[in-house]
């Protein structure tokens, strides 16, 4: 998954929800895991849900995109995510 701008949204004691783009839709990877620290992130010992809003006329729903564990593409595509969005963050979360 392309990610062009990534920032920190929220801050959670289980882990944190960080907003990207891939510039054409915003996504948000919610990166769940007790005591989290930044080496759990690089190792990728973390669960992560990438999820969108998507919206019609009256009102709009998450849709996964993405989910820790559901296959092995699936669980490739969020490693290379995760080091995407370190990268652009430049390690600071």
């Amino acid at each position: 998954m392309r990610v062009i701008k990534a920032e920190v949204i929220a801050k959670r004691q289980s882990g944190i929800d960080i907003k990207f783009s891939n510039g054409m839709r915003d996504f948000i990877a919610a990166i769940d895991k007790e005591n989290l620290q930044i080496e759990d992130i690089k190792n990728h010992d973390v669960f992560v849900k990438v999820y969108s809003m998507f919206r019609n006329c009256c009102n709009a729903y998450p849709t996964n995109v993405l989910e820790s564990g559901t296959s092995k593409e699936d669980d490739e595509e969020i490693k290379d995510l995760l080091d995407r969005i370190l990268e652009l963050l430049d390690y600071n979360i």
